[in-house]
């Protein structure tokens, strides 16, 4: 079987070392891989992990047993099976029958060019204002 990722919130701060984690977590099943995250400044506050189980029946057992606990009120911790991320993209006309991308491009093309002549127009403003205080100071002695 493949391995199978779960993340799990609300970890004490008890069980946010590898040694003792894998211990804890190792009941439900071969873990293979431990991704521990607690705040550096406060060491007593909870934090969260990911853990990687060998295969997809430990970790579902895991993430069942550990919301089954939640439950009873003998766990603060939240499990959940983690799914992976992966690039962002455009759907395309062939999944759903609209192409997003040619409405993409023209409202961004379109954006552009109105943002162009705008900043133009302040760039004018701007420079006009900075001639009109030189001038206006120009003649003006400090002592």
């Amino acid at each position: 079987m493949a391995p199978c990722r779960i993340y799990v919130g609300q970890v004490p701060a008890w069980l946010l070392v590898e040694k003792k984690a894998r211990g804890f977590f190792d009941k439900y099943g071969e873990v293979t891989a431990l991704d521990i995250h607690k705040d550096p400044r406060d060491t007593q506050a909870p934090g969260f992990c990911f853990v990687t189980f060998a295969d997809t029946e430990a970790a579902t057992h895991a993430t069942v047993a550990l919301q089954e606990e939640r439950a009873r009120n003998e766990s603060q911790m939240v499990a959940r099976i983690a799914l992976a991320r992966g690039p962002a993209r455009i759907v395309t006309k062939e999944e759903n029958g609209v192409d997003f991308a040619d409405k993409f491009m023209h409202a961004s093309q379109k954006l552009q060019l109105s943002q162009a002549t705008q900043d133009d127009d302040d760039d004018e403003f701007f420079f006009q204002s900075l001639s009109q205080r030189s001038s206006q100071g120009a003649g003006r002695r400090f002592s």
